[in-house]
């Protein structure tokens, strides 16, 4: 007889245990889910996803960086009835590069996946580098593509500074974000070599437009003169623009007084400077039309400059076409001139 109260109390025992295990399964644990979705959900992640095994947390989804990553996972680590280990934590970073010329100097940064290290590394390869690597990463899918290290380098060799941020937004889909000098036949080449990769968006609109590498906040002149003797130069040089009718590549008679002190300054200089002539127009003529123009213009001025007594080897000839800087000056027959430019 004492065999059946143990009998009981052994299976009013094991009937409280399911019910306690069916009550976890039903209520509690989909509700510990719903805590750590929301975490993931405040925290903007891409695709999150949550797994539990009784309390211990498995998550998914994408976030911006590493650092995000790892602020994610204390946060759901610490909910009340939550176990998150490193090994549940599937969270993966959306990797970058970005590379930044400045003068002579390149520097190279980012988030890659550990794979993809010395494909990055090869990209730019005489520059400062501070790149981390993880496997938790998903580096831009592009990165070891021969075409991308070959667009990098076109849009690095020219003069001018300059930033390349390659951003991974999907495993197949890139963002390339270019910032910084450029000229218009510069950014059509560059235009032309992105938009062929695959998955790559393309972002321009940060570049700053000039006519030319000459007219670069940062360009060096190869002419070698003290700053104080540059900038006087500089100054007598903007000076001494010449402008032109419209559609007319004849130098005005009014413009001659400009002329002569042009000729001055340079004959001053010495005949180991340098100079680039660039003609340019308004923006009434097409393309072709303009260029011819503004080559022309140019060489009027180099041809009376030579008739002046300068050597001609001291100059270069350059078509600017129909470019916007004038725009700091008064109306469109800004644009209509040459200028001279140390080279």
């Amino acid at each position: 007889m004492k065999a059946i109260p143990l009998l009981l109390s052994l299976l009013a025992v094991a009937g409280m245990s399911y019910w306690q295990k069916s009550e976890f399964s039903t209520q509690l644990q989909p509700d510990l889910k719903k805590q750590v979705l929301q975490v993931l959900h405040d925290s903007q992640v891409a695709d999150p996803r949550v797994t539990l095994t009784y309390l211990d947390a498995e998550i998914h989804g994408s976030v911006s960086n590493l650092e995000e990553r790892e602020l994610i996972a204390e946060d759901i680590d610490q909910l009340p009835g939550i176990r998150l280990t490193e090994e549940g934590n599937y969270l993966r970073s959306r990797g970058y590069l970005e590379i930044k010329r400045n003068g002579p100097l390149t520097e190279v940064s980012g988030e890659i996946h550990s794979a993809d290290f010395a494909t990055a590394d090869a990209i730019a390869r005489s520059a400062t580098k501070t790149l981390t690597k993880s496997d938790f990463i998903d580096s831009p899918h592009g990165l070891s593509s021969p075409a991308l290290a070959q667009a990098v380098q076109a849009i690095l060799l020219p003069a001018g500074g300059r930033t390349i941020r390659i951003n991974a937004l999907s495993q197949n889909e890139q963002l390339i974000h270019l910032s910084g000098c450029a000229t218009p036949q510069m950014q059509k080449q560059w235009e032309g070599l992105l938009e062929g990769l695959d998955g790559t968006r393309v972002e321009l609109y940060d570049l700053q437009m000039y006519p030319s590498i000459y007219h670069f906040p940062d360009y060096l002149p190869h002419s070698v003169l003290p700053v104080e003797s540059q900038s006087i130069l500089r100054s007598a040089l903007l000076d001494s623009q010449i402008f032109f009718e419209t559609g007319s590549a004849e130098i005005p008679p009014a413009e001659e007084p400009k002329l002569n002190a042009l000729a001055r300054s340079i004959t001053s200089a010495g005949t180991t400077i340098r100079y680039v002539l660039g003609g340019h127009t308004d923006a009434t003529g097409g393309e072709k039309e303009n260029a011819a123009l503004s080559q022309a213009r140019a060489q009027s001025v180099l041809d009376q400059l030579i008739q002046k007594g300068l050597p001609a080897a001291q100059f270069e000839i350059v078509s600017f076409g129909a470019s916007a800087a004038g725009k700091s000056l008064d109306g469109p027959e800004s644009d209509r001139r040459v200028e001279i430019l140390l080279k």
